[in-house]
């Protein structure tokens, strides 16, 4: 069942945090990997969020504030 919002976020959904580390996505780990594939939605700063684009047409969410992404993810259960 999916939440009506433009995000179409899934209700019970999993939160991962990854890191991309100096060399972008070229060394993330394959868990990192496997965490964006199945994302909804990926949120981050605009240096992640440019190396995360070849997992697919994802809506992105750029902050890398955790109180802004705390509400985001409060307004979009």
């Amino acid at each position: 069942e999916y939440v009506e919002n433009k995000y179409n976020i899934k209700r019970n959904r999993q939160v991962y945090l990854i890191g991309i580390g100096m060399g972008g996505s070229k060394l993330m780990t394959e868990e990192a990997c496997e965490a964006l594939e199945k994302a909804d939605v990926i949120i981050g700063a605009g240096r992640i969020l440019e190396a995360c684009r070849e997992y697919g047409n994802k809506p992105f969410y750029k902050s890398y504030d955790k109180k802004e992404i705390a509400e985001f993810l409060n307004e979009h259960k």
